[in-house]
């Protein structure tokens, strides 16, 4: 059966590796980290893409994936959750989240950055109208559709 440790080994045993859980957290994954505010952030590599973790300061939790190059791809509210559209606005191009059409007051599921610098969102409006919609790198919203 097995037995706890005494409270003054276990602490020592998280200080010896804590430096381990804080070099996953560099790079591109700290950036991110930074960037959002995020607490209880970890990372997690699952062999196709590298995934980050963590809540936003607004309390709802995100995932992050990366590409192998270390660019943010995709930011997802697990399960059936959203996030508001503003929390990750950071992360986004300046043409799109200073876009007329950004909706800042939007709930979001995911959010996909392409390689182009286009962002594609999905999410729900204030009036909790589900919709998606696609930006151009220039800022310019290249469509949005609505779920009726």
């Amino acid at each position: 059966m097995p037995t706890a440790l005494p409270r003054p080994l276990a602490a020592a045993v998280l200080l010896a590796l804590a430096p381990a859980a804080a070099s996953a957290l560099e790079g591109p994954a700290a950036r991110v980290v930074d960037v959002l505010g995020l607490s209880d952030a970890r990372y997690e590599d699952d062999r196709r893409n590298p995934d980050l973790l963590g809540a936003l300061p607004t309390g709802e939790p995100v995932q992050v994936e990366f590409s192998r190059s270390g660019a943010v791809e995709e930011i997802e509210a697990p399960g059936r959750g959203d996030f508001p559209a503003e929390a990750v606005a950071p992360l986004l191009p300046a043409a799109v989240r200073n876009s007329p059409d950004w909706p800042a007051e939007a709930r979001l599921w995911a959010v996909d950055l392409e390689d182009d610098g286009a962002v594609e969102i999905e999410g729900m409006t204030p009036d909790r109208r589900p919709f998606e919609a696609e930006f151009a790198p220039d800022g310019r919203l290249l469509e949005m559709s609505y779920d009726d």
